[in-house]
């Protein structure tokens, strides 16, 4: 199913939010999403469940919607001193200028879905090189 979701979920709508946490294969950091609901909203608790398989976004992905240039602590790792967490002590991360955009297509599929067909095929019919 090709819908906006992704889109919404970017912008913490379904009762989600995201955490900097330390991705336990190399201590890079990710984003893992979290329940709002969960008591005292706590992603490191909720992954510690047995069977916990929270969902991860990347720095990428939230770059979207937020522009981590000024906020960014460490290169290496990735790690920013704001967050999306409304339980947490640091600051809000600041918006990107493509949040607007984000927010269009999380409001209106029709828009999503007519600007993706667009791209597409123009990746269709262009190709790459290679």
């Amino acid at each position: 199913l090709l819908d906006n979701a992704y889109y919404e979920m970017l912008l913490q709508r379904q009762n989600r939010y995201y955490e900097q946490v330390d991705a336990p294969e190399n201590g890079m950091k990710q984003w893992a999403v979290g329940a709002r609901n969960q008591p005292g909203g706590n992603i490191r608790r909720e992954m510690q469940r047995a069977n916990a398989n929270p969902l991860f976004m990347l720095s990428s992905d939230l770059a979207l919607v937020a522009n981590f240039t000024e906020v960014l602590q460490d290169d290496e790792t990735g790690a920013v001193n704001c967050s999306f967490n409304p339980n947490d002590s640091l600051p809000d991360c600041p918006r990107a200028d493509t949040y607007a955009i984000v927010e269009g297509f999380a409001t209106d599929q029709a828009s999503f879905l007519a600007t993706f067909q667009t791209v597409f095929e123009s990746m269709l019919a262009t190709g790459y090189p290679g």
